[in-house]
């Protein structure tokens, strides 16, 4: 019996490869508390990198000047965004955890409701299923209720968890910082302490890379960016028109990161939002304008 070592050899490399990426990607999450806030400063240095050479290309300015400038102005910018988003998500979320229980309980009762509307006397279905059926509901809800109020109360700790932020933060300014000015003098570090058909291979591979996913990565933020702002602006003005919109941005927060997944998109959650809104009639276009009432839907 001949053994084809060329055949076993590929296969033996393509299991190396496959181990050591799911070695690979179990150490990124385990060490993602470490390389976090420099991945957080590389991700946001390569954002303004167009504008530090807008700068340097029409003012004329010096690329350590140019990225003072810049990052100044955006560092301003985002710690704004960071602390009115911070205080609204520690906000919007106290209030659905002390509500959430009601949310559960009439869901229940509506999902009750609606079992004990069908007539299931034709199918000879006896009364202890249709209670199993119903109490099974419940508790599925109740289930789903108390998931929804760990992530949240899991979520609020790491917000409120004031000194590792704090500490997050000033890594990733002083990384952001040190990136933006002396980003060139990095790169010639590293081509001069490496050998050059490493830094040619290396530079190959990242270009490759930056190709083929930084495209794709690039398109998917821009969509699920979109999507985030204009839902969070209609829910917004929604809320400012005198809609009973309790939790803005923790709405926009999960269309958007429904729409960033694969197969799902926004419509997977506004399409069953507005059909459950419509069956409960909470919203009538005849009648809206006459009625003020008509505006106190409740989401």
């Amino acid at each position: 019996m001949i053994i084809d070592m060329n055949y076993w050899t590929k296969v033996f490399r393509k299991i190396l490869i496959f181990v050591f990426s799911i070695l690979g990607i179990y150490l990124s999450f385990k060490l993602a508390v470490f390389y976090m806030p420099f991945l957080i400063a590389f991700i946001i240095a390569q954002l303004i990198e167009p504008i530090i050479r807008f700068c340097m290309k029409h003012f004329k300015w010096k690329r350590r000047v140019s990225a003072i400038i810049v990052f100044i102005v955006v560092l301003g910018i985002l710690i704004g965004i960071l602390i009115a988003g911070i205080f609204t998500l520690i906000t919007e979320i106290s209030n659905l955890l002390s509500g959430i229980n009601g949310y559960v309980e009439a869901i229940s009762s509506k999902f009750t409701d609606l079992t004990s509307h069908f007539d299931l006397s034709k199918l000879n279905i006896p009364n202890e299923i249709i209670e199993t059926i119903q109490n099974t509901g419940k508790d599925l809800f109740n289930l789903i209720g108390t998931g929804i109020k760990n992530i949240l109360n899991q979520v609020l700790n790491i917000i409120t968890s004031i000194p590792s932020i704090c500490i997050y933060t000033v890594i990733s300014i002083l990384a952001l910082f040190f990136i933006c000015t002396d980003k060139i003098y990095m790169i010639d570090q590293l081509e001069h302490h490496f050998p050059e058909s490493w830094v040619r291979k290396l530079s190959k591979h990242l270009k490759d890379i930056s190709k083929s996913l930084g495209h794709y990565l690039k398109a998917q933020a821009i969509l699920v960016l979109i999507s985030f702002f204009v839902c969070l602006i209609g829910l917004y003005v929604y809320k400012i028109i005198g809609l009973n919109i309790e939790y803005p941005l923790l709405a926009a927060l999960g269309i958007a990161f429904v729409d960033a997944l694969p197969i799902f998109g926004s419509s997977a959650v506004m399409v069953p939002w507005a059909i459950v809104n419509a069956c409960n009639r909470k919203y009538n276009t005849c009648n809206m304008f006459n009625n003020p009432t008509y505006y106190n839907v409740y989401y």
